[in-house]
Formats: C-alpha cells, structure tokens, sequence
C-alpha cells in the first residue's frame, strides 16, 4: 500500500476562515473599495427607510436574513481593513522614527 494519508497541520485552516481572517486588501482588492462595500453595507445595516430597500424580504423563509448577513460581513471586512491600515501606519511611523533618529553606541567605559 503506497497511498499514506498525512494528517493535517494544526496551523491549517479551512479556505473559508483564512479568507476572513485577515483585510481583503491581502487578496489584491484595492482598500478603498473594501471601505466604499464596508459603508454600503452599514447603510443597508442601519437602513433608514425602515425596510422599503430590502434585496430579499425578510418574510421569504430560510434565506430571508442572508442578506442581512452579507451586509454584517462587508461592514466586518471594513473594520478588519482599517484595523490593518491602522496598524501598518504605526508601524511606518515608528520605522521612520527609528530611521531619523538612530541609537548613539555607547562610548562610557
């Protein structure tokens, strides 16, 4: 028998949850885009007109709230993203200031 099954890595993860796991940017969508679709999705969330813009009616059993769902996800991916700008801009920051301002050697005996 020539056929051996390797188990699966611990640090593997579905194709599903490393998509979420992370910003959209990382999978080439331009960040701008990822916060316009974060925005219409809280719009459609907090929905001022109390319903009358509905993709799919709520009564509509089973799938009624998917589209509820896909707005949750695309307002989820706007925060992962300006969680992740918001991080890769500090750390600019401080590569800068690292850069600008070099440690001094030490010269006491």
């Amino acid at each position: 028998m020539s056929d051996q099954i390797t188990p699966l890595k611990s640090s593997s993860q579905p194709e599903t949850i490393r998509f979420f796991n992370g910003p959209l940017s990382q999978y080439g969508l331009p960040s701008w885009l990822v916060y316009v679709l974060g925005i219409i999705g809280a719009i459609y969330l907090l929905n001022p007109t109390a319903g009358m813009i509905e993709l799919i009616p709520d009564i509509t059993p089973i799938i009624g709230n998917l589209d509820e769902g896909l707005a949750m996800v695309l307002v989820m991916a706007g925060i992962s993203e300006a969680k992740a700008n918001r991080k890769n801009r500090v750390a600019k920051k401080a590569n800068l200031a690292a850069q600008e301002n070099p440690p001094s050697p030490n010269l006491e005996m």
